[in-house]
């Protein structure tokens, strides 16, 4: 196909040229990390353990249309949600504050096949949240339940 070609799907569609480049990316069709999709290759890990995070990183696994952990706890402040996209599909990661997706959405990393890794940057409040896969949104999801600080780390 030509790039006219491409270009017409873009426009036919309405998707973001963000996406159509991400896209082009996974369909091994050229390099675009540099106009606009980010895209990083990284070797598959296994899920990690996740911790109550402090300050820092959460770290939430994609591989056969699932998220691991599915359950998710941090201390109240800044975190980093790093998603590991391990399967050959587009993945990302949406959080909503609340039990489900009818909650205020926080912000969600870029839809991108793997193998890639994404992260959110984001500052949390005690309580619930709720996190999927825009792509899969009834096979991927997990909750988040973030506690107050601890008086010493602050």
């Amino acid at each position: 196909m030509t790039w006219r070609g491409w270009i017409a799907i873009v426009a036919a569609t309405g998707i973001s040229f963000t996406m159509y480049l991400t896209v082009l990316s996974a369909a091994g069709l050229g390099d675009f990390s540099g106009g606009g999709a980010v895209v990083t290759t990284v070797p598959p890990a296994q899920p990690e353990a996740t911790a109550p995070a402090s300050g820092g990183g959460l770290v939430v696994v994609a591989k056969d249309i699932k998220f691991s952990p599915e359950q998710l706890v941090a201390q109240a402040g800044k975190a980093t949600i790093t998603l590991k996209n391990e399967d050959g599909t587009l993945h990302n990661v949406h959080v909503f504050k609340g039990a489900d997706n009818k909650g205020e959405s926080l912000g969600a990393t870029q839809p991108q096949s793997g193998p890639s890794t994404s992260g959110l940057d984001l500052t949390l409040e005690p309580g619930s949240y709720f996190y999927q896969c825009d792509i899969h949104p009834s096979q991927m999801h997990g909750t988040l339940k973030v506690t107050a600080a601890n008086a010493a780390g602050q």
